[in-house]
C-alpha cells in the first residue's frame, strides 16, 4: 500500500495504510452498488492507525481523524471498549494522544513480541468476554515489550555515547543483529529524544538487516535515505518516521552516506534542543471560551500540532510528587497570582523536580512551556497542563 506512487494522481498522499484500505473499501462498496455509509464502521479504525501511524494530522486525514474519533467517543466497537478498559483509558473523551500512548502500543505489541492475529481477533470480536480476554492478552504482551524497550534503550544509548566519543555525527545508524524487531522503532524514536539526531536502528531478520528510523524536527528521514536508496534493499516512510532493510555488509558505507544527507538537509540550528511556543499565556486568560476555542483546532498530531504556551511568574502550589510505575513522571499544582491553582502532569519530567521543590520551599517563580487539556474523571471536568518543559525563572 503506497500513497506516494509517482503515477498516482490522488490529491492527497498522506494517507496511512489503513486510509488507503478504507479508500479501497469505499471503491469496493460503490462497485458493488452499496451506500458509503456501510463502510464508516471502519473509521474507528482508521483514527487508530493515523494516530498510531504519526501521520500528518492535516488534509484528508484531519477530516478521517475526526470522524473516528467521534465513533470512538459514541459507539466505540465492543474489541476497543476491551481494551480501553485494560488500558485505563476512556474512550468517551479519547484523544489522538491517547491512542498514541495507550491503545496503539498495545495493538501494536501483539505484532511486535507475538500473533499479529490477536489484535485483529480482538478488533472483530462481538463477545464481551472473548474480547476482555484478548484485551488481556494483549496488556501482558505490552508489558513485556516494555521491559525489552527498556534493555535496548540501555544498549543502544552506550553505543551512540560511544559514537559520539569518537566524532560529531549528524545522522545516527546502529546496528545489532539481537535487538527485538518489534521495539527498535520505539528505541528509535527514545534515541532520538536524547540525542536530537535522525536515528535508525537495525536488527537481523532472516539474514537481512531491518529497522526504523525516526528524526527530528526540520529533517525528512525519508528523503535523507532516498539520497542513500541504491544502497538499501527497500524502504518507505514519511518526514517523521520511515521503514528499511538492507544488506549487513552495506550498512558501514550506508551510515556514511546517510551522515552525508542528514548533515545536507540540516540547519545551524536543527540538533539544538529546543521547544518552539506558539503563544504566551497568562493562567487566567483559560476560561470555558479558551477551551472551547481550543478545540475546535482538534484533533491534533503531526502538520496541526497541539498550540504549545509559555507562561512565567508561577508558584508551586502544595506537594510536588513523582507518578508512572518507574516514578519518571512529575505532578504538582501551580499558581499565579492571586488566581486558582492547576494542576500540572510533567510526561519524563523527573529531573525537574529539585526546580519545582525550590520554587515550593523559597517562592522561586517558575516559568514553563505547556499544553492545555481538559480532562475528565469519574464525570467532572478539569483543567490540566502538560508540562512540556519547566524551569526556574531564574
Amino acid at each position: 500500500l503506497d500513497p506516494k506512487r509517482p503515477d498516482c494522481d490522488y490529491p492527497f498522499d498522506e494517507l496511512s495504510g489503513c486510509g488507503i484500505g478504507f479508500k479501497l473499501a469505499q471503491a469496493t462498496s460503490s462497485v458493488l452498488g452499496e451506500t458509503q455509509e456501510e463502510t464508516y464502521d471502519f473509521l474507528e479504525l482508521v483514527a487508530v492507525s493515523i494516530a498510531a501511524d504519526i501521520v500528518p494530522i492535516d488534509g484528508e486525514n484531519r477530516i478521517l481523524m475526526r470522524e473516528g474519533l467521534h465513533r470512538l467517543h459514541t459507539s466505540p466497537s465492543t474489541g476497543f471498549r476491551a481494551l480501553a478498559r485494560h488500558a485505563g483509558a476512556d474512550l468517551s473523551t479519547c484523544s489522538t494522544s491517547q491512542i498514541l500512548f495507550a491503545l496503539g502500543p498495545r495493538i501494536n505489541a501483539a505484532g511486535r513480541l507475538g500473533d499479529a492475529g490477536r489484535a485483529v481477533d480482538l478488533m472483530l470480536s462481538e463477545d464481551d468476554q472473548d474480547a476482555d480476554r484478548l484485551a488481556g492478552i494483549l496488556e501482558i504482551t505490552n508489558d513485556r515489550r516494555k521491559t525489552i524497550d527498556r534493555e535496548t534503550v540501555e544498549d543502544a544509548v552506550q553505543k551512540v555515547e560511544a559514537l559520539f566519543d569518537e566524532s560529531e555525527i549528524n545522522g545516527i545508524v546502529l546496528h545489532n543483529p539481537d535487538w527485538h524487531p518489534g521495539v527498535i522503532g520505539i528505541v528509535a524514536s527514545r534515541i532520538v529524544e536524547r540525542f536530537t539526531r535522525p536515528t535508525i536502528l537495525l536488527t537481523t531478520v532472516n539474514g537481512l538487516a531491518k529497522g526504523s528510523a525516526r528524526s527530528v524536527h526540520g529533517i525528512n528521514i525519508y528523503e535523507a535515505i532516498r539520497a542513500c536508496e541504491d544502497l538499501v534493499e527497500e524502504f518507505g516512510g514519511h518526514d517523521y518516521a520511515a521503514g528499511l532493510s538492507i544488506r549487513a555488509e552495506r550498512i558501514e558505507e550506508f551510515s556514511g552516506r546517510f551522515d552525508a544527507a542528514v548533515g545536507e538537509l540540516a540547519s545551524d540550528d536543527s540538533f539544538v534542543p529546543s521547544i518552539s511556543y506558539d503563544s504566551t499565556l497568562e493562567l487566567g486568560q483559560i476560561d470555558r471560551r479558551f477551551l472551547a476555542l481550543l478545540t475546535q483546532f482538534e484533533p491534533f498530531g503531526p502538520s496541526n500540532r497541539n498550540p504549545v504556551f509559555r507562561s512565567s511568574d508561577m508558584r508551586v502550589v502544595g506537594r510536588p510528587r513523582t507518578v508512572g510505575r518507574d516514578g519518571s513522571h512529575l505532578k504538582f499544582s501551580v499558581r499565579q497570582d492571586r488566581g486558582r491553582p492547576m494542576d500540572v502532569i510533567g510526561f519524563g519530567l523527573v529531573d525537574r523536580l529539585e526546580a519545582v521543590m525550590r520554587s515550593r520551599e523559597n517562592g522561586d517563580p517558575l516559568e514553563m512551556l505547556f499544553n492545555v487539556e481538559e480532562r475528565v474523571w469519574n464525570g467532572t471536568r478539569a483543567v490540566q497542563l502538560k508540562a512540556k518543559d519547566v524551569r526556574l525563572q531564574s
